[in-house]
């Protein structure tokens, strides 16, 4: 069995903003950090061998004030499919209707943001690490939260949201 914990990065100024980040290389504020202390404190009694993260400043910045109060020394690995959606034309905009960009073609595919998905999930599972720690954005985690839980099931988007600096902790057998 592993326990896989999926947490979204704090918050930025653009997300307050309601603006699409993508993979613009924001930095948390201070509601971000201090998000990610609060998420530290509250699951300092958690056992985590390891964390993945986006190389992204927001996730990175998370993970690293997350394993800091760990007293396990939780090595901390970037990895590149955790990366958030390329949004194409959105990135950078104040977005009040994603249908506007759903036929952009400059943006990631829903395929390929799955296709990073399985990837990443076959890496963790072949993994000896029992407790995984996962910090991400919110697109990546949505899939891998549908993966993880709902498989069989068409994929939907707007099921798996998870807040700013939330924990989903998810159950699977090896």
């Amino acid at each position: 069995m592993k326990t896989i914990y999926l947490v979204r990065h704090g918050v930025t100024d653009w997300n307050q903003e309601k603006r699409c980040m993508g993979r613009t290389d924001i930095e948390l504020n201070e509601k971000g950090r201090k998000q990610a202390q609060e998420l530290a404190e509250k699951i300092n009694n958690l056992k985590i061998d390891i964390c993945y993260a986006s190389p992204l400043k927001r996730a990175k910045e998370t993970a690293e004030i997350i394993c800091a109060d760990q007293s396990k020394n939780i090595g901390i690995i970037p990895d590149e499919r955790l990366l958030e959606r390329d949004c194409g034309i959105a990135s950078g905009q104040i977005v009040t209707d994603w249908a506007i960009y759903e036929s952009d073609q400059t943006a990631e595919s829903e395929e390929s943001m799955m296709a990073r998905a399985k990837s990443f999930l076959e890496t963790i599972k072949k993994s000896s690490q029992e407790h995984i720690l996962v910090v991400s954005h919110s697109g990546p985690i949505k899939h891998l939260r549908h993966l993880l839980v709902t498989p069989d099931e068409d994929f939907s988007y707007t099921k798996w949201q998870i807040g700013n600096c939330e924990l989903c902790e998810i159950v699977v057998s090896d």
